[in-house]
């Protein structure tokens, strides 16, 4: 297996699922006020905020290619991940005045396995630690906008930003030796993204849609989502699944990944 996509296929999850402990508090703390729900965002002149803690329960799918030649796939699960969690959150941000807004979608993990083997010598309980980042940064503009519907283009950047590092504890190691790795690659995207109100309930559809690539290593990435939410007069509830994809190629290796999987969210308006 490539070592970049064994430890993509670690890191990315663990930040996913504990996003639930901060979707359990907000909700019980939050207030609702007497507002009457809004199923669909309208454009104003003042300003609007929202903050979505969410839940994704991804499963990741992969292969190393050598030119055409797989070298490698793998599999993995939810169920999976979560025995080596140290620390993980993931947010989305928004703030739109008038028809311009800015938008993010910020995952970050901090995982740890006391189970690394030092390959050629006696390991003493080597542990490794993988922290990761992934970051979708985006500037938006209503395109459309109806009591029913509304859409944003956005254009905007996604990091993707690893560091990877070994406590090394192994016969005739020094002690306290620590090997790191670290990458980040930044790539442009553009993209679609909205929601359209079922009939005349508090019922809605929400989407998004981005496609980038074409700068570092990165050939293609590219997210999507679709879901089903419903608004209350504090905020609204959503659920839906998520794709997000990178295809990447250095030095006559391709790697491909998909991450996807189910999503749960509370967004609190203000």
């Amino acid at each position: 297996m490539h070592p970049y996509l064994t430890l993509a296929k670690k890191t990315t999850f663990t930040a996913l699922f504990a996003s639930c402990t901060a979707l359990t508090s907000a909700a019980i703390a939050q207030t609702a006020p007497s507002a009457k729900p809004e199923p669909v965002f309208q454009v104003s002149d003042g300003w609007r905020f929202a903050v979505t803690p969410y839940l994704w329960l991804v499963n990741i799918n992969g292969s190393v290619y050598y030119d055409d030649t797989r070298l490698g796939q793998a599999n993995l699960r939810s169920n999976e991940l979560l025995s080596h969690l140290n620390v993980a959150g993931m947010v989305t941000l928004e703030a739109h005045k008038g028809r311009l807004g800015l938008a993010a979608d910020l995952v970050y993990s901090k995982i740890s396995a006391q189970d690394s083997t030092m390959r050629g010598a006696v390991d003493l309980g080597s542990k490794t630690t993988v922290e990761q980042g992934i970051y979708t940064i985006a500037g938006t503009y209503t395109v459309h906008n109806s009591p029913s519907a509304y859409v944003d283009a956005l254009v905007g950047l996604r990091v993707m930003d690893m560091r990877a590092s070994t406590a090394i504890a192994a016969v005739g190691a020094a002690q306290g030796l620590t090997k790191s790795k670290s990458t980040t690659t930044t790539d442009p995207i553009i993209g679609l993204k909205g929601r359209v109100q079922l009939g005349t309930s508090d019922y809605f559809v929400p989407f998004y849609v981005d496609v980038g690539g074409g700068t570092s290593n990165t050939e293609i990435t590219t997210q999507q989502m679709i879901g089903v939410g419903r608004a209350f007069s504090w905020g609204d509830t959503t659920l839906g699944v998520k794709n997000l994809y990178y295809k990447q190629k250095k030095n006559g290796v391709t790697t491909d990944q998909s991450l996807y999987g189910v999503t749960l969210g509370v967004t609190f308006k203000f």
